[in-house]
C-alpha cells in the first residue's frame, strides 16, 4: 500500500446518529410486515419461518397426517409459515419449542401469530424459565371450540379467563398472542389475544430446569377425531416489559 492509499484520518466527516429501536411494532412496520403485535417492551428476538424454522424442535405423535412443515396457504408476515398438522385422532398432537440460554430480567413476553382453519384443536403457549431458585412455567390454553381461554394457575389448575370480545374465535383469522410474566416474582402480568386483553396476577407453576433457559413452546393437540391444522407465523421475543 502506498501512501496516497492511506486513509485521510484529519479529513472531515458527518456525523451519523444511531438509535436503537424500542418498539417491536414500529421495527416491523419498517420492514414491510403487517400490523397487529403488541408493541409494548423491547425486541430481543424476532423468528418468521421465511424458508426454514432451524433452531425450533419439533415432536409429534404418530399417526400418518402428524407433522410440523412450512406451508404457503396461510402465509402472512414472510412467504412461508409453519404447519402443525394432526392426524383423525383424538390423541394426535404436534408441538415445536425453542431454548433460549441465559437471564432476560424480570418481565418477558413471547408473542406469536396464529390462525386454525377449523374449530377443534386445544392451542398451548408455554412460556418456561429455568433457575436454580425460581424455576416457573407460565401456560395458555385456547380452546377453538368452546371459544375460551385459560391459564394455568399454581394453585387451581385451569382458569378461565373472561370471555372473548364477541362470544366467539373465528377460523381463518390471525391471531396475535402475546403471553407476559414475570420470572422475579413468579406470577403472571398479562395475555393478549387479536383484541382481547387480560391482566391477572396468579401465580405459575413450577418447572423441571434447574439453569437459566428460557424455554418457548407451542403445542397443538385434538379435540376431535378428524384432521386439523394450526398455523404459525412468527415468534417474538421481549424484554422490560410494562
Amino acid at each position: 500500500m502506498t501512501t496516497r492509499d492511506w486513509p485521510d484520518y484529519n479529513a472531515p466527516v458527518g456525523a451519523v446518529d444511531l438509535s436503537p429501536i424500542n418498539d417491536l411494532g414500529e421495527l416491523l412496520a419498517r420492514l414491510g410486515i403487517p400490523a397487529g403485535v403488541d408493541r409494548r417492551g423491547q425486541a430481543v428476538g424476532w423468528y418468521a419461518f421465511d424458508g426454514s424454522y432451524r433452531g425450533f424442535i419439533k415432536s409429534t405423535s404418530t399417526e400418518i397426517n402428524d407433522w410440523v412443515r412450512l406451508n404457503t396457504l396461510y402465509a402472512e408476515v414472510a412467504p412461508t409459515c409453519l404447519e402443525l398438522s394432526l392426524s383423525a385422532v383424538s390423541s394426535s398432537f404436534a408441538i415445536i419449542h425453542r431454548d433460549f440460554p441465559g437471564y432476560y430480567g424480570a418481565r418477558v413476553g413471547v408473542e406469536t401469530g396464529l390462525l386454525w382453519p377449523n374449530q377443534g384443536v386445544l392451542v398451548y403457549i408455554f412460556s418456561s424459565i429455568g433457575s436454580p431458585t425460581l424455576p416457573l412455567t407460565g401456560a395458555i390454553r385456547i380452546d377453538t371450540t368452546l371459544h375460551t381461554v385459560s391459564y394455568l394457575s399454581a394453585a387451581e389448575g385451569w382458569v378461565a379467563l373472561s370471555p372473548v370480545s364477541g362470544g366467539a374465535l373465528t377460523v381463518e383469522t390471525w391471531y396475535p398472542a402475546k403471553l407476559v410474566i414475570d420470572a422475579a416474582t413468579g406470577r403472571y402480568v398479562r395475555f393478549s389475544l387479536g383484541a382481547n386483553v387480560w391482566e391477572f396476577n396468579a401465580l405459575m407453576g413450577a418447572s423441571s430446569f434447574d439453569e437459566q433457559i428460557w424455554r418457548v413452546t407451542l403445542d397443538v393437540r385434538n379435540q376431535t377425531p378428524a384432521i386439523h391444522k394450526l398455523y404459525c407465523g412468527y415468534v417474538a421475543l421481549t424484554v422490560n416489559e410494562p
